[in-house]
Formats: C-alpha cells, sequence, structure tokens
C-alpha cells in the first residue's frame, strides 16, 4: 500500500510543477481534478483489501444482561405454574426450611405412574444391552445346543411316524376290493372272486380266457375312500416334517446367536434406545416437577395460603418465603428477553466495587405482572446468591449475566458479518479472491458479539465483515 501512496505522491507532485506556468484561474479547477482521481485510486485500492474473520468452533453460551442493587433479602413468593388441584401442604406458617426441601404440590399421580414405568422400561433395556454386551453364559448356551438335539430327535421320530402312515394308507389303497375282468373288452362273462385264492363258478359257460386284476382297482367302491386317505396322510407328512424342520432351523439360529459375539450396530441400536428412553424421563421429571414447589434456599415461611382438595391457578400465591443468610436482587427484564428467563437458571454476579470476581446466584421468581418504564415493558425477576461476602453491601450495584442457553462444540463468527437480506441471513464468504453470498441459520448469541451458525458454513471459512465495502462485480 505505501508503494501506491508513494506513486500518487509523486504523480501530484510532477502535476503539480507542470502546471505553475498554467493560469491562476484554471489552478483551482485542476486541483479539484486531481482529488477526484486521486480518491477513486484510493477507493479501488482499499476495495481491494478485506477485513477477514475466521468461522471457527467452539462453545456458545447465550446470556441476558442486566443491572440491579443489592438487597438483604426480602419475601419470595412462590406458585405453581400451571391451574391444578392442591394435594399436598409440606409446611407451616413459620417454619424453617432447607434447600431443595417440598413444600407443596399439585396431583402427580398421573406423572408419578409415568416415571415408575418408564424406570422399569430403561432398567430392562440396560438389563438387555449388558446381556448383549456379555454375552451369553455356557450353561445358556448348553440349554440351547440341547434343546436343537431335541428338536431333532423329534425330527427323526416324527419322519418315522409319518413314513408308517403313508405306507399304511397306501397298502390299504393298493388293496381296494380286487376285482378281475375279461382282457378283451367281453361283457358277456361271470367274473371270479378274488380272496386269495382265484376262485372261478363251476357252472360259467364263459369263453374267457384271459383275465386282467388292476391294483389298484380304482373301480372297487372303497377306492376313492382309501386314495383320498392316502393322499391325506401324504399332505400331512410334508406338513409335519416342515414344521419339525422349521423348528429345527429357529433352535440352530437361536443358538448361533447366544455364541456369536455382539455386534456394534446392534450395541448402538440398544445405547440409542437407552439414552431415549432416559430423555424422556427427563421430560416427564421436569413435567410432574412444575407441579411442586420446592424450597430455593434455606429459609423460613412467613405464610401459607390455599387449602388441600382446593384448585389453585399460576396467579396465586401459595408459600411466602424468606431466604437465610442471602443476598437478593431485583432486575428489569425487557419483554423481548424475559421468555429466555426461567427459575433456576444460573447468574453471574460483578461489582465495580469488587474487581476481577464473579459471584454465582441463581433466578428464583419472575413477576407475572409486567412493569411500564420509560414507554417500555418490563418484568421484575428476582435472584439470589446464596454465599454472602462481607464485602458486598446493602445497595451495591450489580452487573447480572443469566445464561439462558449453552451450544456445545458449534460453529460461530461475529454477530456483525451477518446481514438481512429479502428476509434472510446472509454472509459474505471470500473464496478465491471473490466475494461469495451464502444464506446461514444463526442460532444463539453470547454476550460478546458472537453468532452460532447451525447451518451453511464450514469450519475455517474466510468470512467478510459487513462494515466492510465490498467491490462490485
Amino acid at each position: 500500500m505505501i508503494y501506491y501512496l508513494d506513486m500518487i505522491k509523486e504523480k501530484i507532485i510532477n502535476l503539480y510543477n507542470s502546471i505553475l506556468n498554467i493560469k491562476k484561474k484554471y489552478l483551482y479547477l485542476f486541483g479539484i481534478i486531481v482529488v477526484i482521481i486521486s480518491s477513486v485510486f484510493l477507493l479501488q485500492f482499499n476495495n481491494s483489501t478485506y477485513n477477514l474473520v475466521e468461522v471457527k468452533k467452539g462453545s456458545l453460551v447465550e446470556e441476558v444482561s442486566a443491572t440491579g442493587n443489592v438487597e438483604f433479602p426480602t419475601k419470595i413468593d412462590l406458585r405453581f405454574k400451571n391451574s391444578g388441584r392442591l394435594v399436598l401442604v409440606n409446611v407451616k406458617d413459620g417454619q424453617n426450611v432447607s434447600k431443595g426441601q417440598l413444600l407443596a404440590k399439585q396431583d402427580t399421580s398421573y406423572l408419578d405412574a409415568q416415571v415408575l414405568e418408564m424406570k422399569a422400561g430403561i432398567e430392562l433395556q440396560k438389563a438387555k444391552l449388558d446381556q448383549l454386551i456379555g454375552g451369553y453364559s455356557n450353561e445358556e448356551i448348553t440349554l440351547s445346543e440341547i434343546a436343537l438335539e431335541n428338536v431333532k430327535k423329534d425330527y427323526i421320530n416324527i419322519k418315522t411316524q409319518q413314513e408308517t402312515l403313508v405306507s399304511n394308507a397306501y397298502k390299504n389303497l393298493l388293496n381296494s376290493t380286487p376285482e378281475a375282468l375279461p382282457s378283451g373288452g367281453q361283457s358277456d362273462y361271470t367274473a371270479p372272486t378274488i380272496s386269495g385264492n382265484i376262485k372261478f363258478p363251476s357252472t360259467s359257460s364263459t369263453n374267457v380266457t384271459e383275465w386282467t386284476i388292476d391294483i389298484p382297482n380304482k373301480k372297487a367302491s372303497n377306492y376313492i375312500t382309501n386314495n383320498n386317505a392316502y393322499e391325506a396322510a401324504l399332505k400331512t407328512q410334508a406338513s409335519a416334517l416342515s414344521s419339525a424342520q422349521s423348528l429345527i432351523d429357529q433352535k440352530t439360529a437361536e443358538l448361533a446367536l447366544k455364541k456369536a459375539p455382539a455386534r456394534n450396530y446392534d450395541i448402538s441400536v440398544y445405547e440409542a434406545q437407552v439414552d431415549q428412553a432416559e430423555s424422556l424421563l427427563q421430560k416427564i421429571e421436569a413435567q410432574r416437577n412444575e407441579l411442586m414447589i420446592f424450597a430455593p434456599s434455606s429459609g423460613f415461611v412467613t405464610k401459607i395460603n390455599g387449602d388441600v382438595g382446593e384448585t389453585v391457578s399460576p396467579d396465586m400465591t401459595i408459600v411466602s418465603f424468606i431466604p437465610e443468610g442471602s443476598l437478593q436482587l431485583k432486575l428489569n427484564i425487557i419483554e423481548d428477553k424475559i421468555v429466555d428467563i426461567k427459575i433456576g437458571q444460573e447468574a453471574k454476579i460483578t461489582f465495580d466495587a469488587i474487581p476481577n470476581e464473579k459471584f454465582i446466584a441463581k433466578v428464583v421468581s419472575i413477576d407475572l405482572v409486567e412493569t411500564i418504564s420509560g414507554g417500555s415493558v418490563y418484568y421484575q425477576t428476582t435472584i439470589i446468591c446464596e454465599k454472602p461476602d462481607e464485602r458486598i453491601k446493602s445497595g451495591m450495584t450489580a452487573n447480572v449475566l443469566i445464561t439462558t442457553d449453552i451450544s456445545e462444540d458449534v460453529l460461530y463468527i461475529p454477530t456483525v458479518a451477518i446481514q438481512n437480506k429479502d428476509g434472510k441471513k446472509i454472509v459474505q464468504v471470500l473464496e478465491n479472491k471473490k466475494i461469495v453470498i451464502k444464506e446461514v441459520d444463526p442460532g444463539i448469541k453470547n454476550s460478546i458479539g458472537m453468532t452460532e451458525i447451525k447451518s451453511g458454513l464450514s469450519e475455517g471459512e474466510q468470512i467478510v465483515l459487513s462494515n466492510i465495502s465490498v467491490p462490485k462485480k
């Protein structure tokens, strides 16, 4: 860049020297032209230089910032999140309580049953996973081997029995009532009787010299019955042998499965099922916890409202509570941020009077009724620091960051690099010395100006910050 500036300077000096002899009235106009040319040249040079930032991967913590003044403990009103029937009040007015102690609850019987069912299911799935990983015992394998040998023996017995039944049926078919017929097809004859020996009638005057005996005799009166019995025996044999063979195949497969080592795929499937069930259990337990009120810290109860059996609503204070030995801050959170604030979230507190130190607190209550200030809508939020420090005095101004979300191992870029265009979020990416516009899906933002990128970019890409001029293509 110094090289180009020296060039400009040299050109301007030469031009100035060359116009010393020009009339004075043209000097002002020429000076303007020189300034314009120089500006254009510098602008073109500057537009070819970009302020770049790299897409990085890491963790982002989204926080809501606010300020407030330290107060000594005051009453905290505890309410249920949803309407429901009050089934338990576990404390009395003036009673000391410990952190996490159950104070009151609505009807949780349905969710209690779901929790028990889910826990039993998870234990069963874990047992199956352990069995899959550990494999079957030698005793179980031996029992499977014995079972396979037994079904093989059964197959042999069934085969023998069915062959006997088929053989008998076939013999009966062959023994269908025999009948001798003339080979020449004569119709005037007296048939001989067949009963072990062939006996011709003594009074017969027929001149038939050749007789035919069909075995089986398809014209016999019992042939159809015998034939049907034979065909039924064949079908029964085929079905019985097929079933016996299927049982052998089943027992063979079971034995092979018990002897085979567990596959990584099968283990992954079982692990995924356990994880899914545990995640669902957490959701159910969270729903159940919304029907219960716990002491946010050690302290004492000042007042109990509501009777067992009564239906209570979210705007009804059930327990009035004062923390013991804690510090309290009341914050005004603006309406577009209050939706991210939830009871139980962690907050970090810093004081100008105590530099380089952070104190941990938790959100304990959020007012349901808004506060109007300067035309904006706020909701008063109370946080408690449970470990008081003698350096912290009442009235001190505190800077508070409430953690509302955490994203691990995600891509992120400076928030200022993200632009709005036609309802879409875009960034400028430098690829092969050219600017490429890419659409992105932003996620959470942290307090130092970084935004999560859920899709649209890859780690290491070079992003042009939005406040840098971009040359026209």
